[in-house]
């Protein structure tokens, strides 16, 4: 793996995004989406990935089952945190502690790009078949 492909794998860690990770780290925006998708097949990827994120999560960090626990109540109206306010100041109205429309919807996307359920492409790929031998076939 190359540096710019480590350098895509290090942008990707921080939104998950893989189309905006490939322009970050220097790709055309044209081919970002799927130089983005190329490079997250390889194996080497994979693995420096992998082996970053068990690295942040040996920290003190949030734990993945925890995230997942969260994001998931967060889908399904059921939690929502308190937020750190300095004096002085409050939440803006949609964050009255009500949990959003807006933010069920995030959350169900972060768990569907966690899971794989959204593709880059839009759509599932199609494998052609191709039939052989129609000259042989008799009516």
């Amino acid at each position: 793996m190359n540096e710019k492909q480590k350098k895509f794998c290090d942008e990707y860690l921080t939104d998950f995004n893989q189309t905006a990770a490939a322009i970050r780290a220097g790709y055309s925006k044209k081919s970002a989406a799927n130089t983005g998708a190329r490079i997250l097949k390889m194996p080497e990827a994979k693995d420096y990935i992998n082996k970053k994120l068990t690295k942040i999560s040996s920290k003190k960090t949030a734990q993945a089952e925890e995230v997942i626990e969260y994001l998931t109540a967060v889908m399904r109206g059921e939690k929502w945190g308190k937020a750190n306010i300095p004096k002085g100041e409050s939440l803006p109205a949609e964050k009255d502690g009500a949990i959003t429309v807006r933010d069920r919807m995030k959350a169900a996307e972060l768990l569907g790009k966690l899971y794989g359920v959204f593709s880059e492409k839009g759509g599932e790929e199609i494998t052609p078949i191709i039939i052989s031998g129609e000259d042989d076939l008799q009516d």
